[in-house]
């Protein structure tokens, strides 16, 4: 569990640079900009991280049917001509039974399926997510007034930061458990590993003390 929450907070970070920090969902245009002004250099947004994401699994299918296209047209190309005839022959054959067996019982066809898929996330979904984030900066106005002041402070201190904490709730609640549970967890532990582990090492180890065996008792004599 601990390696799958790391392996999602580096694709989360690595999601930051394409990100310009928009929060999809608000229902005000100003808040939008605001915090795309604020957050653009934010070094980790959940829109990003949301997007990154999908962004990945949707680049991994297109690579992998792509190498899978790109290495059978290699080995295609080195068929007989008459091999390649009826291999496309039956392969047609094959399609046709299950177009027919796909009508006859009903089933959608992949692009019918992706489409319905589609419809329903931006009709059952999208708005539930849009109302989470407008539901979201209701609650967080009276934290985000106390909040902002305090990053406006620590940008002040450190310029070479600015900008890399997001103004929305959600996002800096995801960079906070980031840095808190990722980064300080995981630099105490190797802290503790180079200096715990290298005095242990470093130790003199104790010779074992060797005990005497006992003396084995002559024969006709009794044992005290």
């Amino acid at each position: 569990m601990r390696r799958c929450l790391l392996t999602l907070g580096a694709v989360a970070v690595a999601a930051q640079y394409g990100s310009e920090g928009e929060y999809t969902g608000s229902t005000s245009s100003t808040k939008k900009s605001k915090s795309s002004s604020s957050s653009k250099n934010a070094i980790l947004t959940s829109a990003g991280a949301v997007g990154f994401i999908a962004d990945s699994v949707f680049l991994t299918k297109d690579l992998s049917c792509f190498l899978a296209s790109f290495a059978f047209e290699l080995l295609w190309e080195n068929v007989p001509p008459k091999v390649q005839a009826e291999v496309t022959d039956k392969y047609d054959e094959i399609m046709d039974q299950i177009t027919t067996v796909r009508m006859q019982n009903g089933v959608p066809s992949y692009d019918q399926l992706k489409k319905d898929i589609t419809g329903f996330y931006n009709q059952k979904i999208k708005p539930q997510v849009s109302n989470l984030y407008t539901i979201s900066d209701m609650l967080a106005t009276p934290v985000m007034t106390f909040v902002t002041p305090i990053i406006s402070k620590f940008e002040t201190a450190y310029p070479s930061q600015k900008g890399k904490l997001p103004a929305h709730v959600l996002d800096l609640t995801l960079v906070l458990f980031f840095l808190m549970y990722y980064v300080v967890s995981y630099l105490w532990s190797m802290l503790c590993c180079v200096l715990c582990c290298g005095c242990c090492k470093s130790r003199a180890k104790k010779q074992p003390e060797l005990k005497k065996k006992p003396q084995p008792v002559p024969a006709g004599k009794k044992k005290n």
